[in-house]
């Protein structure tokens, strides 16, 4: 228990009062899986239905679909969302949201048809130094909590520690 406040207390510490993303919120990025991309668009669709405030007052229920919106933040939807989404994880580990987690910081890798790893490193280029160290120690934590079941789960991580963007520096 005192490990997951000390954890919880570094998040908010690190990443402080960060402006909700009106550009560009969860249901937002989730409309953009339908091929909704105008930037006026998505504004009134945040304007419209996400709930707005501090990153730490967000009620767990905008994350229901975090796997998908995630995967069409862009780096200021990810640096608000990452820290109460960590939170959220800490809270409760159960395998549903730390796999969702776990496949957040999945990096890709880029090939002839698409820039996986560049994307990634866009989407992330908010989250360095201290931020980039509380979410290694998120990782970390996730490793020791495991689902006994979750047969990939501490493999996955371990790929993910080992992997250059999250065993380098901190200051990159």
């Amino acid at each position: 228990m005192k490990q997951q406040q000390a954890i919880k207390d570094e998040i908010r510490r690190v990443f402080g009062d960060i402006p909700f993303p009106s550009h560009m919120g969860i249901n937002a990025a989730i409309a953009m899986d339908d091929w909704i991309s105008g930037p006026n668009v998505l504004a009134e669709i945040t304007e419209e239905k996400d709930v707005k405030g501090k990153w730490w007052e967000l009620p767990e229920s905008e994350f229901k679909y975090m796997s998908l919106a995630s995967c069409y933040f862009d780096s200021k939807a990810t640096e608000f969302y990452l820290p109460a989404f960590m939170t959220a994880v800490i809270n409760d580990t159960c395998f549903a949201k730390y796999r969702c987690l776990i496949g957040w910081l999945t990096l890709g890798e880029n090939d002839d048809e698409y820039a996986l790893y560049d994307y990634f490193k866009e989407q992330f280029s908010r989250i360095a130094g201290s931020k980039k160290i509380s979410s290694i120690a998120v990782l970390k934590y996730i490793r020791s909590n495991i689902d006994p079941r979750d047969y990939s789960g501490e493999r996955d991580v371990d790929e993910l520690l080992a992997h250059e963007y999250w065993s380098q520096s901190a200051n990159n």
